[in-house]
């Protein structure tokens, strides 16, 4: 991006090293999540209950969910991260950790694409806030392209079929309920 060899750079926010005048408006939400299986019958009410437990979260959670989160997987050496989160769900399936850290609409799009014998129940606990994403457009016209096709395909119910596809839940329902 800095070296103009890119027209796109994907999912940044304000946390990135860009410059937040080419970013564009949010095109996905994630909302990170710990997952627990219901049979274990885990209680989390905050991030900093997750210390008691092996936790596996995705690669750089430590990093990017705040510094409470990072303050508890420093101290906490039954943590890991992976890269591959397909993995980290069936681990947790199976009871190799206890909790799984992710972002819930991906942690529901693997679960969906697994064997129903590995299915279970599971709990997810709202720890984490939301977090928008962007894309880095330094053309402004291409940015404003961009954002008019992504309202237009907000407003049309397009966004909403590439959700259903892959069994993800629409995080911007509140927002266009409320008229933001």
């Amino acid at each position: 991006m800095a070296n103009g060899q890119l027209d796109i750079a994907l999912t940044l926010n304000y946390r990135h090293d860009v410059d937040v005048d080419i970013l564009t408006d949010e095109y996905v939400r994630f909302q990170n999540v710990a997952v627990t299986l219901k049979s274990r019958n885990i209680e989390l009410n905050n991030i900093s209950d997750l210390a008691q437990y092996r936790v596996v979260g995705f690669q750089t959670a430590s990093r990017v969910l705040g510094e409470e989160f990072a303050r508890v997987t420093d101290d906490n050496s039954n943590y890991a991260e992976v890269a591959d989160q397909r993995a980290q769900v069936i681990t947790m399936l199976r009871g190799n950790y206890d909790v799984a850290v992710m972002d819930g609409n991906i942690y529901r799009w693997i679960s969906a694409s697994l064997p129903d014998e590995i299915q279970k129940p599971v709990t997810m606990h709202n720890l984490f806030e939301r977090n928008g994403y962007r894309a880095a457009i330094p053309d402004a016209d291409l940015r404003t392209k961009f954002n008019a096709i992504l309202h237009q395909f907000m407003q049309d119910g397009r966004y909403q079929v590439l959700l259903d596809k892959y069994h993800l839940e629409n995080l911007f329902e509140e927002q266009v309920k409320s008229g933001d």
